[in-house]
Formats: structure tokens, sequence, C-alpha cells
């Protein structure tokens, strides 16, 4: 996978991972600062550092943005309906449109994932829910959860 480092310096980015990889995010033709990154721990690394790298979309390839061929007549639309609310939908302050008083999280896709399956980010997310506070930085998949897991059976963790 290309990723693309946002920082652009002008020998370009290199970053010598824990395991020893070496990374050099060199600019291409269009100045984006891209190396390519295959292995998933090293990916999942670098993406979750959301200010210095991303995945990297190669403008050549992009598509380009389909035009709605459905377009409202300006003179006939009305800004007053336009604004209300529609009856039959469902409302958007309740995820599960049962309208009910739940305490379901919005856009919390990963209640339901076992543990094993989620990404970096999202234990972490987990752990700052269940244990209320955060994960130290360095902590990684296995310790997250573990830590996670030992707290829902109810055993102390040892401090950080």
């Amino acid at each position: 996978m290309k990723i693309e480092s946002t920082i652009k310096r002008a020998k370009g980015t290199f970053v010598t991972m824990q395991d020893g990889t070496r990374y050099a995010f060199a600019p291409n033709d269009e100045d984006a600062h891209v190396a390519d990154v295959e292995d998933d721990a090293h990916i999942e690394r670098f993406l979750s550092i959301t200010e210095g790298f991303r995945i990297y979309r190669d403008p050549a390839k992009a598509k380009p943005a389909k035009a709605n061929p459905i377009k409202a007549d300006p003179i006939k639309a009305d800004p007053i309906k336009a604004d209300a609310p529609d009856p039959n939908m469902p409302d958007a302050t309740d995820p599960d449109g049962d309208d009910e008083g739940d305490d379901d999280t919005p856009g919390d896709s990963t209640q339901d994932l076992p543990l094993d399956q989620m990404t970096l980010t999202d234990l972490q997310a987990v752990y700052q829910r269940e244990l209320d506070r955060k994960a130290h930085p360095r902590a990684g998949l296995a310790k997250l959860i573990e830590d996670i897991e030992a707290h829902r059976a109810g055993v102390a963790l040892t401090p950080e």
C-alpha cells in the first residue's frame, strides 16, 4: 500500500520502524512524498499518526465525480418545505430509530466486534471507554486486548 507523508522535507522523510525496517518517503511526479508499505502493522502505525501520514491516492487514477442528473427547478423550489424534517425518516438523534432512550453510542461500529479483530485505534477507543483512561501510547494490540479482557474479568491492572 502506498502511504503518503504530509511532512515534506526537501530530501524526503526517512522512518525506521522498531523492527529495523526503513522507509523513505520521497517526492514523486505529483510532489507527494510516498513510500510503499507492505507490512500490515507498519501500515496501521503510519495511519494512526493522522497528522503525518495518510493513504496515497494517485490523482491520475481518481475517478471524476458523477454529476447529479436530477436538478431542482430553482423557481419552483419551496425553501420552507426543503428545511422541514421528513416525518417518515427516523430521528437522527436515535441511532437505532426505535424512539427508546437507550445508550447506543452513535458512530461506534466496533461494539459487537471481537477485540482480536479491531484495529489499534478501535482498541484504544474501547480501552478509554471501558477503563476511563487513555491507553499508553506505545501499548500494542496484544497489551490492549490483555488489559481490556482483564478489566472485564474484574482483575486489577498493574500501573503502566
